[in-house]
């Protein structure tokens, strides 16, 4: 047997981030914009303080990555933000 072929390193799958479509899917007036906002916030934030926890490179940059990915969704929310009020509010 060939003992240099090593199995290959285990990784574990990217960190699962709420989507912009699945935070707007979960609106259904405005006060729940406002709430779905104050989420993507908090998200960022635990993503922030889980990858200084982290101790492994290869970790560490799995919650950047989801940091960054959060990051873009509350963008597109703040962004989007009057659009979404006048979805929920127009009569």
């Amino acid at each position: 047997m060939d003992s240099s072929i090593q199995p290959p390193a285990q990784t574990k799958p990217p960190v699962k981030v709420m989507t912009y479509d699945e935070r707007v899917a979960k609106m259904t007036k405005f006060a729940d914009c406002e709430y779905q906002l104050t989420l993507a916030k908090k998200t960022v934030r635990r993503l922030v303080t889980q990858a200084k926890k982290e101790t492994t490179l290869a970790d560490k940059l799995r919650y950047d990555d989801a940091r960054k990915r959060a990051e873009q969704v509350l963008r597109k929310l703040r962004q989007n933000i009057f659009d979404l009020e006048d979805k929920f509010t127009a009569p």
